[in-house]
């Protein structure tokens, strides 16, 4: 929970990876792509809410 808190992950998300939430908990023999951190952050810089929105990421600063 601290690193979702802390990285603007909606609580209900991966981390590390784009997963949909029906998907997580499931074993996977494809692995999904990456979070793109720099593109979450050129997105913020837009204020691309709904880009943000749509991949579980808050749109606010944070302390890091």
């Amino acid at each position: 929970m601290e690193n979702a808190t802390i990285h603007s992950i909606a609580s209900n998300r991966s981390l590390t990876c784009i997963i949909p939430t029906e998907k997580l908990g499931e074993y996977l023999e494809t692995p999904f792509p990456t979070r793109s951190h720099a593109d979450y952050d050129a997105a913020c810089r837009k204020s691309d809410v709904v880009s943000l929105k749509a991949h579980g990421v808050k749109n606010l600063e944070n302390a890091l």
